[in-house]
């Protein structure tokens, strides 16, 4: 049994380093996607795709 339990803690240990090595690189590509995203072009577009007049109406139902 003392076998097993090392063989889990360094999976465990394994896997750790490599979440923690690897989760730099993915937050810093979502940041670069976010910084590529002009959020108020974005926010624009969708309300001028609103039609306030079908809005009004789904919503009186």
């Amino acid at each position: 049994m003392p076998l097993a339990g090392w063989v889990r803690s360094t999976v465990h240990r394994s896997v750790g380093t490599a979440l923690g090595l690897v989760s730099p690189v993915i937050d810093g590509v979502a940041q670069a996607v976010l910084d590529q995203i002009d959020l108020s072009a974005v926010t624009d577009r969708v309300i001028d795709s609103l039609d306030a007049e079908a809005v009004a109406a789904r919503v009186a139902g």
